[in-house]
């Protein structure tokens, strides 16, 4: 009861002025960087890295809206809606591959230009111009891409799933769960038995000695689970042995 938001208001980790006066979406995304945890990640409408306890940002790509290097005004489509990163580059100790997935209004709010895209470095250290995007035509109705999840078995961090809003019609079909093994140059479609229902998060379990990979989906509907060989997806429930019957609540799932 004695927490209060003036409390958290003298010594923010990161402000506008951190990561060059862009502004991002109402609630950035940001993570700690999985190869050092005294760094963080963050997205705008481009993404930066700096050290967790504030300080100086850089800059690790163009604006996924324009290509080029102006601020973030916030208002921008492209602005990022989810990321994964990964695999240790050995000259600065940080994740050297990068998937970044941005926002978009749908097919039914036409933008120009068009969200929704999925952006992918396997060498950050290289530079802004080592970015591409991979988007290919797994998202046509251009809804956001919610979650992304690489696969930390792929040790090169060619392996990721990528979850998808949206609802599929007869006149926008959408599939939402996709899985790339190179890195995005070419997608499965992972989405199989899954309910047609916005994916809000995704993670994965990898491929352990004696223990298969495991890849799990938060839907507007509960969340699924399904092993990384191939789409075969079932409703998750309590934790085996726990003495708990049925499934989690079928309400939708945000965050995993």
């Amino acid at each position: 009861i004695s927490c209060h938001t003036q409390d958290f208001q003298s010594n923010p980790v990161v402000t506008s002025a951190s990561v060059g006066g862009d502004t991002g979406a109402y609630y950035p995304p940001y993570i700690f960087d999985p190869q050092n945890a005294g760094e963080i990640i963050v997205g705008t409408c481009r993404m930066w890295s700096g050290p967790s306890t504030g300080g100086s940002f850089t800059v690790l790509s163009h604006s996924f809206e324009t290509g080029g290097d102006g601020i973030c005004t916030g208002g921008e489509i492209n602005l990022v809606r989810s990321f994964a990163a990964g695999v240790l580059d050995p000259s600065t100790g940080l994740s050297n591959v990068l998937y970044v997935g941005t926002d978009g209004y749908g097919p039914l709010i036409p933008t120009v230009p068009p969200g929704g895209h999925i952006w992918v470095s396997t060498n950050v250290a290289g530079g802004l111009s080592t970015w591409v995007d991979q988007t290919g035509s797994i998202n046509p109705n251009n809804f956001p891409v919610s979650g992304i999840a690489m696969d930390t078995s792929d040790t090169q961090g060619l392996t990721a799933y990528v979850g998808i809003m949206g609802f599929s019609t007869a006149s926008f079909p959408t599939s939402h769960l996709w899985k790339t093994t190179n890195g995005g140059a070419s997608w499965t479609d992972f989405s199989g038995n899954l309910p047609d229902a916005p994916v809000n998060a995704v993670v994965v379990d990898p491929t352990k000695t004696g223990f298969p990979g495991r890849v799990y989906a938060a839907t507007d509907v509960g969340v699924f689970w399904s092993f990384t060989a191939a789409p075969t997806w079932e409703e998750l429930g309590p934790a085996p042995n726990s003495g708990q019957a049925g499934y989690l609540p079928n309400v939708a799932v945000t965050a995993l």
